[in-house]
């Protein structure tokens, strides 16, 4: 076999592998499912599926046709848990009907079991499902608008996006937060390399550059990771990045040989790149925001199970495993910050962000529609102060800061 023949052959095997296990717990778990499904009256018609789609972005037309095409009686969500083992595959089940085209009104409430902390073995589930079935509120099934969750956190969600306005357009109303980004978007994303051994020095490469020729610090800045972002703060390492814009040209470039020479021993690599700028093969791939860095900025990690953010005003660079939002008015920044380290906000997030390996996927499009409530400019004055005190703190003994800063945001959402 010829190398890519042999990798072909590999994938199909275990693309076969992997459906004849999840055909066998199916079988396994069957019997419970089908005792589920008839205990409902419903037949055998079940859906067995990745619960993604619940919570995706992507998944919005499938909800969307599901609320108007389909009558929806159960919806079970396992979560995270190992139901195969160690291959992570988020199930659920849906169970539905198809409206018949005189169908008026619903049978009743969709009845929800969250099985997201139901311990294994997993091969008699039918009992389990009953006696974690719960009524989900009228409302949290709104055309591809879904909240799929315990009744508390439905009203919740339903409340704070009652009484507050979107995140995107709470930037919009400011003029102050965010920039134009790739495609307009308020959140912008840490640097991508596409290629981090060529652009990401640690300290003894740094350190080494720096004795060959000092003026290469004229283009590194401090480099910080997702890890190095916590609750209030960042952390900060001895990390480097090598900042070639694609607005330097080839004659700027050369005026830092060891640079030059560290870069050269990747050329291949870095040619191979898709967002390579032309035949700047040395430069970071081309972006608007990168003068945005060195303003004052909210900052979190992409993926997370803490649901931190925190304040950076170092000019840092960060890798794209970090989003932020900048913004110009300090003040707004702090009251931004402390919203979405509010208790209220993180279970927002928790329960509308898709779910990853026992974290939350806080991507663009969700955290964008976190609701930000109307605040006076008293009101936003004093929770910045509190903001800025667990800052000053590095979140260290800020209990009661925090209480305070809840117990106002709570108010302003009319909780």
């Amino acid at each position: 076999f010829s190398h890519d023949s042999l990798t072909c052959l590999i994938c199909l095997i275990f693309f076969f592998f992997c459906v004849f296990f999840c055909c066998f717990f199916f079988f396994q778990a069957e019997d419970g499912i089908r005792d589920l499904v008839r205990s409902r009256g419903l037949g055998d018609v079940y859906k067995r599926q990745s619960n993604k789609w619940l919570r995706a972005d992507n998944g919005a037309s499938l909800r969307q046709r599901l609320f108007t095409e389909a009558v929806l009686h159960t919806i079970v969500d396992f979560g995270d848990r190992p139901v195969f083992g160690k291959v992570m595959a988020y199930p659920m089940i849906l169970v539905a009907q198809r409206k018949e085209r005189n169908h008026v009104g619903s049978p009743g409430p969709v009845a929800f079991a969250d099985m997201t902390k139901a311990n294994p073995p997993y091969t008699n589930v039918g009992p389990l499902i009953s006696q974690r079935l719960r009524p989900l509120p009228d409302d949290a099934i709104q055309n591809s608008d879904w909240i799929v969750s315990d009744a508390d956190c439905v009203r919740l969600c339903r409340k704070m996006e009652a009484s507050g306005m979107r995140l995107d357009e709470f930037a919009r109303k400011s003029g102050s937060l965010g920039h134009p980004g790739e495609g307009g978007d308020l959140l912008s994303t840490g640097i991508k390399t596409g290629c981090d051994a060529a652009f990401i020095l640690n300290e003894r490469t740094t350190q080494r550059m720096l004795r060959e020729d000092e003026r290469s610090a004229q283009i590194l800045r401090p480099l910080l990771r997702g890890s190095d972002v916590g609750r209030w703060t960042v952390s900060h390492s001895c990390e480097k990045l090598i900042f070639a814009t694609p607005e330097m040209d080839e004659g700027d470039i050369r005026n830092y040989p060891p640079l030059v020479a560290h870069l050269s021993r990747f050329g291949a690599a870095l040619r191979k790149r898709t967002d390579c700028p032309g035949e700047k093969w040395w430069a970071l791939r081309k972006v608007n925001y990168y003068p945005r860095f060195a303003l004052p900025k909210i900052v979190f990690k992409e993926i997370s199970s803490h649901l931190d953010f925190a304040l950076d005003e170092s000019g840092a660079l960060f890798n794209n495993k970090v989003l932020f939002i900048s913004g110009e008015d300090r003040q707004e920044l702090l009251y931004l910050l402390g919203v979405l380290n509010s208790a209220v906000a993180g279970r927002y997030l928790w329960t509308r962000c898709p779910m990853l390996r026992g974290a939350r996927s806080l991507e663009k499009v969700y955290v964008e529609r976190l609701p930000i409530p109307d605040a006076s400019p008293e009101e936003q004055a004093a929770i910045a102060e509190l903001a800025q005190k667990c800052i000053d703190a590095r979140g260290v003994g800020c209990e009661e800061w925090e209480a305070e800063i809840n117990e106002r945001v709570a108010a302003l959402y009319g909780l």
